[in-house]
């Protein structure tokens, strides 16, 4: 599968997920407490989302990176942190195969897109 990892440096704990949202997800969330919504009604229907900052998470995901999501069918997205190593990594599994040339690109621009947002708000530092 297409798959992107780039690990960062950071001192600030954020997390977050995304994932399809499968009709066992949709079962299960009729007994959890409301999960957060983008205001986005397709990336909301079709998308699971996690994080421990929404209003960090609102600002990085874009309706332009939502755009590049659905447009792509993208499997998953996720930063995660590990505060104790200093450590955090951006993962995506896009798709089982590489794709075109233009949908590459695309996904290059998202992936900056998140990283200079990730870097102006200072998620991440240079090292």
């Amino acid at each position: 599968p297409l798959k992107f990892h780039i690990q960062f440096l950071t001192d600030f704990d954020f997390n977050f997920n995304i994932t399809w949202e499968d009709f066992i997800e949709r079962i299960l969330k009729k007994f959890r407490k409301p999960e957060l919504q983008i205001g986005n009604k397709t990336f909301d229907k079709k998308y699971l989302l996690q994080t421990n900052n929404s209003e960090l998470f609102l600002k990085v995901i874009t309706s332009s990176v939502q755009n590049v999501i659905l447009t792509y069918n993208i499997y998953s997205l996720s930063y995660q942190t590990n505060i104790r190593k200093e450590r955090s990594e951006l993962m995506s599994v896009i798709q089982r195969h590489a794709g075109n040339k233009e949908m590459i690109l695309e996904l290059i621009d998202m992936f900056t897109s998140i990283i200079d947002t990730l870097d102006r708000l200072r998620v991440i530092r240079k090292s």
